[in-house]
């Protein structure tokens, strides 16, 4: 028996459901429309990062940069995203990554040059490709061998052992200020093994390092050691 009543309810369910899938097809819409890809000016396609942090942190800025109203905000995303590839660079350099660095540099060069000089945005060089020249000298080998024989956390040692290699490349440069500056870096970070767990190979290495501290220059190390700065137990 035909009823209009259930007539009218069948067809306003339908009529609920049509605009229920409607909604989802706008929102879906919306949403593909707000995560479209902008297109970076950089030839990044090539470029792996260390780590999937970094590879958001890096598309996060060059989206904001290129979305943004303002040349001050577009320069500050910018300048975010050349350091993040940056340090990402300084621990796993690539001959990808240093050519996505010079691209940045000549397209903030050219229309931020006064950012790209207060933030010192320059491209960094840590292979030999592009002139980098690592020495070890004796004191150096020695301290690497110390580091690898330690007994502690990984990330420490290879906290450790970057350091170091940031004083071999200071080193290749004739960069005596640079080798120290390192080499200071990795006794303090023996001090806080140090503080964690005394133990013999850790006064060792931290004994060669203040060692070369002062063949490296005796008058900034006397006046660190009167501050108590090369003391295992500050």
């Amino acid at each position: 028996m035909f009823s209009f009543t259930n007539f009218i309810t069948r067809r306003l369910v339908l009529l609920s459901l049509s605009l229920v899938v409607l909604i989802i097809l706008v929102i879906v819409i919306l949403k593909l429309l707000e995560v479209k890809k902008i297109n970076s000016p950089f030839n990044d396609s090539q470029v792996i990062f260390s780590s999937e942090t970094a590879k958001i942190k890096y598309g996060e800025s060059i989206k904001k940069a290129f979305s943004a109203q303002s040349k001050e905000d577009k320069g500050k995303a910018l300048s975010t995203a050349f350091l993040v590839v940056s340090v990402d660079y300084d621990s796993a350099p690539t001959p990808e990554k240093r050519q996505l660095l010079t691209n940045m540099n000549l397209y903030m060069s050219k229309n931020f040059s006064d950012l790209v000089t207060s933030q010192r945005l320059e491209v960094p060089c840590r292979e030999e490709a592009c002139g980098a020249k690592f020495v070890y000298s004796d004191s150096l080998t020695e301290i690497k061998k110390g580091i690898i024989g330690l007994e502690t956390e990984e990330f420490v040692k290879e906290a450790l052992l970057h350091n170091l290699e940031n004083a071999s490349l200071s080193m290749g440069e004739g960069n005596n200020v640079g080798v120290y500056s390192a080499l200071r870096v990795n006794f303090e970070i023996l001090q806080d093994e140090w503080k964690r767990g005394k133990n013999e190979k850790i006064k060792s290495l931290s004994e060669i390092i203040t060692n070369e501290l002062k063949k490296l220059d005796q008058e900034r190390y006397d006046e660190g050691y009167k501050r108590g700065f090369y003391s295992l137990d500050k």
